[in-house]
């Protein structure tokens, strides 16, 4: 009968089903017609809505104080291609004697708040040329009658409002004659709760500087973005910013990764996915003009898993005897020739990887006779094939790190793996084996890191991913 040694390892498993996307320094391409002012761009339906002083024939077009044509709100369907048509006037109702616009859409484009210079609560045309937030509803494909926003003043000039998707928060820019202003103008916001818009409340002093801060737009995630001149922007110019609220209290902003430029930029937006948007910069004339920028997609990794521990602990024990008697008889196990354990079972963690012999011996003490051999093994332990994190499970807003793949162990590849991609689970990915990256705020992330096999064919690849806790500073 031939002997066996049962061995026992713990091994570790279990799948997610995450999305890995890999993302560098922005495409980016001017989508307005140069001779004319574009600028606040919003998504509304299949294309976009913005303001412009398009020349319109059909379009009853004032000089404003400033001796320009006024703004209005123009919509231009987004093409197949990505392309954008012709635009023309969002709709009739919002065409005043003044500028109309930026506007903000939500519950699903049935919902919009819009700055008007005209018709503040019926007293006309301002002459200080300050503005006033409205609100309609559209029912049955047609907005209706605007709606001021209840803390509208003619002393008071309110700007650049965007709201929550669900239409229950209100952001928006006012100058400094708000009470508790801490620059030319802040960003501050409102609740509708019972159907009551709560009183404007200032974002404070981490957000709002002693600058300007005006065209916020909260992503899904909670960021914030606006555009401002303080917060040490680019030769003084306008630049667009984010920031996040963590435990109550906002985070010193961040500059947007290679938006901002020595122009004046303002009004971003971004989808869900961080991948792309639009915004608005002045032109090197001293006009605006749209812009539309994605970050490049690269490999995607579809089903990371969790990296596994490399566990060599064995349970060693022989079931071929017939009784197990330690009164009369001695058990031992030899591993590699060298080291001997007694017992008939027992508990033993390899060291590593490598080749083990493993012999079990049985003595009679009776007879002081030795069985030897009454089992044996070769036991060819490896690493598992995995990519591997190597980094802290802790770390602080901006401590720089390295992200190190060294310890990655694959060997079913016969041309080697091509490269090491790095999603940092925040929009931010980095190619490479080892990878330094400091994260801008604090928060829970899940690192990815993928490899794929260097052929020409398609290839294989594999991912695992971290999750790691970053602090703020005190």
């Amino acid at each position: 009968m031939k002997n066996w040694v049962y061995i026992s390892i713990l091994l570790l498993s279990g799948f997610a089903s995450l999305h890995a996307q890999r993302y560098s320094s922005s495409e980016q391409k001017e989508i307005s017609n140069p001779e004319e002012k574009e600028l606040a761009p919003v998504l509304y339906d299949d294309g976009i809505v913005f303001l412009s002083n398009i020349l319109t024939p059909s379009v009853r077009r004032p000089i404003g104080p400033d001796g320009r044509p006024t703004l209005d709100l123009y919509f231009s369907k987004i093409q197949e291609d990505g392309g954008y048509d012709k635009p023309v006037i969002f709709d009739s109702l919002f065409v005043t004697d003044g500028d109309e616009g930026p506007v903000t859409f939500a519950q699903k484009n049935t919902m919009l708040c819009v700055a008007m210079q005209n018709g503040y609560m019926g007293l006309g045309l301002p002459d200080n040329g300050h503005h006033g937030l409205y609100f309609s509803f559209r029912r049955n494909g047609k907005w209706g009658e605007l709606v001021p926003f209840e803390y509208n003043d003619p002393e008071m000039n309110y700007n650049t409002p965007f709201l929550s998707p669900d239409g229950m928060t209100l952001y928006f820019a006012a100058d400094s004659m708000m009470e508790g202003s801490y620059g030319s103008w802040d960003i501050y916001v409102s609740k509708l709760v019972q159907g009551k818009w709560s009183q404007p409340e200032n974002l404070g002093s981490t957000i709002n500087s002693d600058a300007v801060e005006f065209f916020p737009f909260q992503h899904y995630s909670g960021r914030i973005y606006f555009s401002s001149n303080g917060h040490n922007s680019s030769g003084g110019s306008f630049d667009i910013f984010f920031s996040k609220n963590y435990e109550g209290r906002w985070l010193t902003p961040v500059p947007v990764p290679s938006i901002n430029s020595f122009n004046d930029e303002y009004s971003l937006i971004i989808n869900d996915e961080l991948s792309e948007g639009h915004y608005s910069r002045k032109t090197a004339d001293g006009e605006y003009a749209l812009w539309k920028f994605s970050y490049p997609q690269y490999e995607s990794f579809p089903n990371p898993r969790p990296i596994e521990e490399n566990w060599y602990c064995y349970r060693l024990f022989e079931r071929t005897l017939d009784t197990v008697d330690y009164e009369n008889f001695y058990y031992e196990w030899v591993i590699n020739d060298t080291l001997r354990m007694a017992g008939h079972e027992i508990e033993y963690c390899f060291p590593g990887p490598g080749m083990y012999h493993v012999v079990f011996n049985v003595t009679n003490k009776l007879t002081d006779t030795t069985r030897y051999n009454v089992a044996d093994l070769d036991l060819d332990l490896q690493l598992i094939e995995q990519p591997v994190i190597t980094a802290p499970d802790t770390l602080l807003v901006d401590q720089n790190i390295t992200f190190s793949a060294d310890e990655t162990y694959w060997n079913r590849w016969d041309r080697g793996i091509e490269d090491y991609y790095w999603d940092f689970g925040n929009g931010v990915w980095a190619q490479g084996k080892n990878v330094r990256y400091q994260y801008p705020e604090p928060g829970e992330y899940t690192i990815i890191l993928g490899i794929k096999e260097n052929r020409s064919r398609e290839p294989e690849k594999a991912a695992v991913y971290k999750k790691i806790t970053v602090l703020p500073r005190e």
